[in-house]
């Protein structure tokens, strides 16, 4: 494993952490984690949604959706992962509507399989409905 692969697979652990603890009730270490990786990796867009995650985890439904937002009109990135948790962040947020658009349009469009089977996963538990 090069020097590279393990500090990216030490990141990956960080950010797990991160969501344990957010989804612990935890969310000023989860931050601090965070915070810590954004010190490491500057701009690193994983990094982004697992705050969003805890975000959203933390009742802070507007914020999370603002952040995943602002990211998934960047044109500097690959941004199907992004729409995908911003389909997840919108449902968990009660806008079932804009999450099941978000949501279609990603698999309608989008070749990247795990987002793919992720927005369908996320528009099975939203009702049609709302």
């Amino acid at each position: 494993m090069s020097n590279t692969e393990r500090i990216e697979a030490d990141i990956a652990e960080l950010l797990e952490i991160a969501l344990i603890a957010s989804r612990n009730n935890m969310p000023e270490e989860a931050e601090a984690i965070l915070l810590a990786v954004d010190k490491l990796i500057p701009d690193h867009t994983e990094t982004s949604i697992v705050r969003a995650m805890t975000l959203v985890n933390n009742g802070e439904h507007d914020e999370a959706v603002r952040l995943l937002k602002t990211l998934a009109e960047s044109d500097e990135l690959d941004n199907h992962k992004v729409k995908a948790f911003l389909g997840l962040a919108l449902h968990m947020k009660g806008e079932t509507i804009a999450s099941r658009e978000v949501l279609r349009e990603l698999m309608e469009n989008d070749r990247d399989e795990l987002a793919r089977t992720f927005a369908e996963k996320i528009l099975d538990l939203a009702p049609a409905n709302n």
